[in-house]
């Protein structure tokens, strides 16, 4: 299965999911990956304070809270992550790049490499 065919079934399964479903997703993503024998890095970010709303430029330009949890979940494969907000991908700094919260600062953490 070449890179492109891998992204398309990828923006098969992200279809089925909208905003604070990011967990539903990224578990859907990587099941399908480990079954289909794909290497891919399991993400989480953490809004770090006390107020946990996350926004994304991506959902609402930025105007309404992706999260409320103060957590996001993404699967990056070959480079991009890709998450339950679009079914194009984005490279990991620009994906970090792209949200904020209260504080401005965030944890990213590899929740595995499979």
């Amino acid at each position: 299965m070449t890179r492109d065919e891998v992204f398309e079934e990828v923006a098969k399964i992200i279809s089925g999911y909208t905003v604070f479903q990011c967990v539903d997703c990224a578990a859907a993503i990587k099941a399908w990956l480990k079954a289909n024998g794909i290497h891919g890095v399991h993400l989480q970010m953490t809004a770090i304070g006390r107020l946990k709303f996350i926004v994304s430029q991506r959902w609402q330009a930025g105007l309404d809270c992706i999260a409320q949890s103060g957590v996001h979940q993404g699967i990056e494969i070959y480079g991009r992550v890709f998450d339950n907000l679009s079914s194009e991908g984005l490279k990991r700094a620009e994906w970090m790049a792209d949200f904020d919260c209260a504080s401005g600062e965030f944890e990213v953490i590899e929740l595995e490499k499979f």
